[in-house]
């Protein structure tokens, strides 16, 4: 109780590094499952029309206020796709999980 979350953090690391092999061949292999899913949904979306560029036609005119103000030096990925799911847990990150609310604990 009252730990920070760098010292959470850094206890379940050492916990991780502590744990023997045959310990973390479950976690290792809920993580492949995972990536292998995640890749098979991304050869079914590879097909989609995600990232379809625009017609010069369809482009908004800049009115004067929107000219005159200095444009951001952050760039912003065209089309990116809202719903792109999330990289998939790994196995470390499935072990964490697991175990933080223990440590949170004691």
């Amino acid at each position: 109780p009252g730990k920070s979350a760098a010292e959470i953090s850094s206890l379940v690391g050492k916990a991780w590094k502590a744990l023997p092999d045959g310990q973390r061949k479950p976690y290792e292999d809920d993580a492949a499952g995972r990536r292998a899913e995640q890749k098979e949904r991304g050869k079914s979306k590879a097909t989609a029309n995600v990232g379809k560029r625009k017609n010069d036609d369809d482009k908004k005119e800049e009115s004067d206020e929107q000219k005159s103000k200095p444009k951001s030096r952050k760039r912003l990925k065209k089309n990116e796709d809202p719903n792109k799911p999330r990289a998939p847990l790994t196995a470390f990150n499935l072990f964490a999980k697991e175990r933080r609310e223990a440590i949170k604990k004691g």
